[in-house]
């Protein structure tokens, strides 16, 4: 570390230390020799003591202490001193209370406090307000009463769904039996139909045709959406997604398979690929979490 020298010769182990010696901070030190001062002047000039002086004359050792004496906190005061308020108003003028009073003038240290109080949530006092709404509307209009459903034999439920599950049944299912204008008893007592299970095109048996999509990584739309355009189900399966069947480009024929140039998108490199080849490739690469069902390599 490179040693310093005050005006009088004296070595010191670095500028921070010679400063210290001389009771004052690097920081002055520099602006002084900054401005054309000599080293000793630099040195040897003591920093002048900042004095606040309140409007009745009384004298602080700094802003902080004149504002805890008059029982403000010291970032208010500064702030009002920087908009120009006389030093008496911004030492007399009372800060704002912390939070928050009603229509009727009551005050509460908190809103949630408020809402609490007129039995409301606090999100819903402040969606009204943000609607327009008067804090007196806010607070006390009643929060509507959402309707209870109740079943043929009478037992009432917080909403559709949970009569629904009562039943064993998803929502989904009650609804649309409703909208088909099924009685509630029959809609609610008749339990879902067995889904048949299915078989890819060798023969595998799955759960339904949604888990057999999924196991060859697509969604049950999308095998679908490729039968309705005239897949077969071998193709929707194995042709990966983004890639048309019409897009295939043969290149020979061997015991009955068929075999197609593929460029996979991912890895860049080029294939002859049978069509059970190039979902295995696909397959590979959701594997190693390159790229997620469903999705084009890109």
């Amino acid at each position: 570390m490179k040693k310093s020298y005050d005006h009088l010769g004296n070595e010191y182990k670095s500028n921070e230390h010679m400063a210290s010696v001389y009771g004052l901070s690097i920081q002055v030190i520099k602006q002084r020799i900054k401005l054309g001062w000599t080293l000793e002047k630099a040195l040897t000039t003591p920093v002048k003591k900042r004095v606040c002086v309140d409007y009745l004359g009384q004298e602080y050792e700094s802003i902080m202490a004149m504002a805890k004496a008059h029982g403000i906190e010291e970032k208010v005061l500064q702030q009002r001193l920087y908009d120009d308020w006389s030093i008496e108003d911004a030492l007399k003028k009372p800060t704002r209370q912390r939070g928050c009073t009603d229509h009727l003038g009551q005050y509460f240290e908190t809103k949630q406090q408020r809402a609490e109080c007129y039995g409301k949530k606090v999100y819903t006092v402040r969606l009204r307000l943000n609607k327009g709404w008067t804090l007196e509307q806010a607070l006390t209009t009643p929060t509507r009463s959402y309707k209870k459903h109740k079943d043929h034999i009478g037992n009432e439920y917080k909403s559709m769904a949970a009569m629904a599950s009562a039943y064993g049944l998803p929502a989904w299912s009650l609804d649309k039996r409703l909208k088909h204008k099924w009685p509630l008893e029959k809609a609610l007592t008749t339990p879902l139909e067995r889904v048949e299970k299915c078989r890819d095109y060798l023969g595998n048996e799955y759960e339904n045709f949604s888990e057999m999509a999924k196991y060859y990584g697509f969604t049950y739309g999308a095998v679908k959406g490729r039968i309705h355009q005239g897949y077969t189900l071998k193709e929707a399966l194995l042709i990966p997604p983004q890639m048309y069947k019409k897009k295939l480009k043969k290149i020979f024929e061997l015991d009955s398979e068929n075999y197609y140039e593929y460029d996979c998108p991912l890895c860049k490199n080029n294939f002859c690929f049978s069509l059970e080849d190039m979902h295995a490739h696909y397959m590979k690469h959701i594997k190693n979490k390159e790229i997620r069902y469903g999705k084009h390599c890109s």
